[in-house]
């Protein structure tokens, strides 16, 4: 007993373990953000404290470092008002966000001495580790301007997709979106706001607000050909109603949940929060895994009895109580870095702690269950079953679109 006490009492002197896992890094943001985005891939992290907002938190150099995650899922974006002024050609920007996000991925990825591979299967993920290598994984997130055609998914599959997140910030073709907190709904779904608003009489802003907009049946057809051709679903944007249509899909094909950056919603008082039927899912039924956000905007801030708000002290906390909820394992960071959100504030009682800003300062952030990595590639095993799943036959450095048949 008295070890065991000693070992508490001093645990919290040393570093947290190595983050193994991040389910959701916008690593190569800036073609997708433009001017929005301060910094990109090529040059050191410009965030300078934990308010830093449109500032880079993680680049080249990242990954560099030693106490960089041992896996990342890369998220390539477009950012949706790329391509949402429903004008002709705009999907066309969003394209071209993603294609030069790709050819920078794999000219880090095949520079000489790289102790990075960009893995396409399980199997192939498990042989990098085991060589010392660290892995990244393809994962397109809004598949508005991404997925156009089949030829268009396929053409990904070919590059190695294995994550996508079919919904993000704006309702489109594919269906609505979950809700964020009433600013940010306002701004990326006003109508689905204000429906939700007038439907629960003015009341929905004090509590949570839901979008009346499911997945549309056009999205429907989208995600069974995800699913056919094995590439993972992320409902980390998917609202209430799509989550409803979607389970019953999964659990035919017996597929597990994939929430790749979230936040629990008792603290994010929002649709975008964790729902309660993905908790019981991931719990005792299909099985699953979820990333946390450690954003200052997506949790409430722990307050002290003098009145000092630590967003550090508030994540700690909520990766504590869900890794009670669904299990140690189940639980990895989705950093979502560089993308628009603040990091988390230092703790009250040790202010010279610069809280989190940076990619480097991930691995401090809590202490993560090495056997994360293990489940995660089992669960993907499920989706891309056998030794290489639906690995590309080819890796075409930046092939241009070719027609096919609408989505």
């Amino acid at each position: 007993m008295f070890p065991l006490c000693i070992i508490a009492l001093f645990s919290g002197w040393f570093p947290a373990a190595s983050a193994q896992v991040d389910l959701h890094a916008h690593l190569l943001m800036k073609p997708g953000m433009g001017p929005g985005l301060i910094g990109d891939f090529q040059t050191p992290p410009r965030s300078l404290d934990w308010t830093s907002r449109i500032r880079t938190k993680a680049s080249k150099t990242s990954l560099a470092q030693s106490n960089s995650p041992e896996l990342i899922v890369v998220a390539l974006y477009g950012h949706p008002w790329l391509s949402h002024l429903h004008l002709p050609g705009r999907e066309s920007n969003v394209t071209e966000a993603l294609e030069e996000e790709y050819r920078q991925l794999i000219e880090f990825v095949d520079t000489p001495g790289s102790h990075w591979v960009l893995a396409r299967s399980p199997s192939e993920a498990r042989t990098a580790l085991k060589s010392g290598k660290k892995v990244l994984i393809l994962s397109i997130e809004g598949a508005y301007g991404a997925i156009r055609t089949p030829t268009d998914l396929d053409r990904w599959i070919d590059r190695g997709l294995a994550i996508l997140t079919p919904f993000h910030l704006t309702e489109d073709r594919f269906g609505g979106v979950a809700l964020m907190r009433p600013w940010a709904a306002i701004l990326n779904t006003p109508g689905s706001f204000l429906t939700s608003w007038i439907r629960s009489g003015g009341a929905c802003p004090e509590g949570i607000c839901r979008s009346p907009v499911g997945v549309s049946d056009l999205g429907m057809e989208l995600i069974e050909s995800l699913m056919r051709k094995q590439v993972w679903v992320d409902l980390s944007h998917a609202n209430d109603l799509a989550i409803e249509r979607l389970i019953p899909v999964m659990r035919e094909r017996n597929l597990p949940i994939l929430v790749t950056h979230t936040a629990v919603r008792s603290g994010f008082r929002a649709e975008r929060g964790l729902s309660p039927t993905l908790v019981r899912e991931i719990r005792a039924g299909l099985d699953g895994v979820v990333g946390l956000i450690p954003s200052e905007e997506m949790l409430q801030p722990e307050t002290d009895r003098h009145g000092c708000q630590s967003g550090l002290t508030a994540f700690r906390k909520t990766h504590e109580s869900l890794k009670l909820e669904i299990g140690a394992h189940r639980v990895a960071l989705g950093s979502d870095a560089n993308a628009p959100l603040q990091g988390l504030s230092p703790p009250c009682e040790n202010p010279s702690i610069a809280g989190y800003f940076e990619y480097a300062h991930l691995s401090t952030l809590v202490r993560t269950d090495r056997r994360v990595i293990d489940h995660f590639l089992q669960l993907w095993d499920r989706v891309r079953p056998g030794p290489a799943g639906a690995a590309p036959t080819a890796r075409a450095k930046s092939p241009r679109t070719r027609p096919g048949n609408p989505l």
